[in-house]
């Protein structure tokens, strides 16, 4: 019982904080507020320890940056991160000061070449430059947007973020979803936004990311073997005050009959181009994130026990 009351009172302040935060936010100044966002995540660079040292390891393998290189690097991933949390916060305020002012478009047609075809679009990204803004842009911008999320630790919280991604006019679907459901959004000619960079407890399969096997999810890939609807990669960066939307093309997939291969092949297509877009940006990405964890030779092992489920 202590325990409970203790788990509860810890996301009840959460939640307080969350909202105190988001009125201040609201009521300052853009550059400000990014400004208060910035030095939130350089506090937290300097508290979360164990984030830190995650973040260097990880940057460290895959960029093999060392030394001073390396720290300033990982403190301006904290600093990015802090700052567009803050931009998400104060997302009533920046859709009022007008969003399409502070984002500039490069190849934005190869998401339309893609709707054109009449069979939907999947659009991955990952948890790289400012995703929640990507989507409420796209949406401002008149796409037909379905976006998948995790739900969060505390309902509230997580009725905040949904709240925000409505009032860009995103269509928030919970992940777990049935995929009949997403399926007919594909069919309906709909765009549906999926996060593809982490290492989750959903259906995935292990396809290279910076050199190393990871294991990442398979959805995009099999809802667009389904359908046929193409996958079209795409982030949104800060750059200066601003943003930069970057539409990449259409992730071509093999088919070769060969259906478990062919999945597999077009996971790791996409993790190439995932990697590519970390790399135009390697400070505006989550690298505190477990990526790595799952390792292909205990996988394996713990679904032997399992019974192969």
């Amino acid at each position: 019982m202590g325990r409970r009351f203790r788990r509860r009172l810890k996301h009840t302040l959460a939640y307080l904080a969350v909202l105190g935060v988001r009125f201040l936010l609201e009521h300052l100044p853009r550059h400000i507020a990014l400004r208060l966002g910035e030095r939130g995540g350089r506090w937290a660079y300097r508290a979360l320890r164990m984030a830190r040292r995650r973040t260097q390891e990880h940057i460290r393998m895959a960029l093999g940056l060392r030394g001073p290189e390396l720290r300033r690097l990982s403190e301006r991933v904290f600093q990015e991160l802090g700052r567009n949390l803050a931009e998400f916060l104060r997302l009533r305020a920046l859709l009022r000061e007008g969003l399409g002012g502070v984002v500039r478009t490069e190849g934005l047609g190869n998401l339309d070449r893609a709707l054109a075809e009449g069979r939907g679009v999947v659009v991955i990204t990952g948890h790289l430059g400012n995703w929640e803004i990507l989507g409420a842009y796209l949406a401002r911008r008149g796409y037909p947007l379905w976006a998948v999320g995790r739900r969060l630790f505390d309902r509230r919280i997580d009725g905040l973020v949904v709240e925000h991604r409505e009032m860009a006019g995103v269509h928030n679907i919970p992940r777990g979803e049935d995929a009949r459901a997403l399926v007919r959004i594909l069919r309906g000619g709909g765009v549906l936004g999926l996060l593809m960079d982490q290492d989750t407890e959903v259906q995935g399969v292990f396809a290279p990311f910076f050199g190393r096997p990871a294991y990442t999810p398979a959805g995009p890939v099999k809802l667009a073997m389904r359908t046929g609807a193409p996958i079209v990669p795409m982030a949104l960066y800060r750059e200066r005050e601003g943003y930069r939307l970057v539409v990449l093309p259409s992730v071509s997939l093999p088919d070769t009959g060969d259906r478990e291969a062919d999945l597999r092949e077009g996971v790791a297509r996409c993790n190439r181009v995932l990697e590519a877009l970390v790399r135009m940006h390697p400070e505006q990405w989550v690298w505190m994130h477990r990526r790595w964890r799952t390792k292909p030779e205990r996988y394996s092992l713990e679904m032997r026990c399992a019974g192969g489920r």
